[in-house]
């Protein structure tokens, strides 16, 4: 007689196997259910903890692209602003006043370029980067060349712009001084240095300081070309960097967008 056959025959074994198959599928029922909901509730905190590192991380692109923005739009003014002063600072002021006073307003200004450039280098592409190092240096040798040639040629300017057989006669006497640096002639330079200071001292619109800068300015290579590519290689640094910053807050904008 098998085990099912004993049972079936004994009512009292029926009955108490009955009540344990219901005790056990209350248990196992229990254990399922609880099995189910822990799941469920694993499930959901996972899902509330990556819905809020989703938020996180876009509110962390938005505040760097916002802080990218920022930074470059200070970088593209401060570097506009020190390219025009030092473009400026080339000519005598209009209100006959000194423009080396503002030579060290300018400095200055090259100066928070360089602090800006160093920031925006910590949170851009290196494309960015790139760019606006070539910025940084073009301004930089641009108000470098400033300081060496400036004061020559404001004074060249004003000698240019006076009348008067004295500005003539001290016009020729500088090409002559400048064609024995060029000629490398040291007899024509003694004869002409003294001439050429003496024939700018008779110009009344030039003063001490810009004589002696005109009669040493005459051995240095001619300033004009030096000054038009000093000009135009900020502005072509500025350009490309422009581009690129528009590329990447573009890029930035599509991945940042709200769903």
């Amino acid at each position: 007689m098998d085990l099912i056959e004993l049972i079936g025959s004994n009512e009292k074994a029926f009955t108490v196997m009955v009540a344990f198959i219901a005790i056990f599928g209350g248990i196992a029922g229990n254990w399922i259910g609880a099995w189910l909901q822990s799941r469920a509730g694993r499930a959901q905190a996972s899902a509330a903890r990556d819905a809020a590192w989703i938020t996180a991380e876009a509110q962390r692109l938005a505040a760097l692209h916002t802080d990218r923005r920022e930074l470059l739009a200070r970088v593209v003014v401060t570097a506009r602003q020190a390219h025009a002063k030092i473009s400026a600072a080339f000519l005598p002021r209009s209100d006959g006043s000194d423009a080396e006073s503002g030579i060290a307003q300018i400095g200055a200004q090259v100066d928070q370029l360089v602090y800006e450039v160093a920031e925006l280098s910590l949170v851009t592409p290196e494309a960015i980067v790139r760019h606006a190092e070539r910025l940084r240096e073009s301004i930089s040798e641009f108000y470098i060349l400033l300081g060496l040639r400036g004061e020559a040629r404001r004074a060249q300017v004003r000698l240019d712009r006076a009348v008067g057989a004295e500005a003539r006669r001290a016009r020729e006497m500088l090409v002559l001084l400048r064609e024995s640096y060029a000629a490398q002639s040291e007899e024509d330079v003694e004869t002409f240095r003294p001439a050429a200071r003496q024939a700018l001292h008779d110009v009344p619109a030039l003063g001490d300081s810009e004589v002696e800068a005109l009669v040493n300015d005459a051995a240095e290579p001619p300033v004009q070309p030096l000054l038009q590519e000093a000009h135009k290689a900020p502005l072509s640094s500025l350009g490309a960097l422009v581009a690129e910053a528009r590329r990447l807050l573009a890029a930035e904008s599509v991945t940042t967008r709200p769903e």
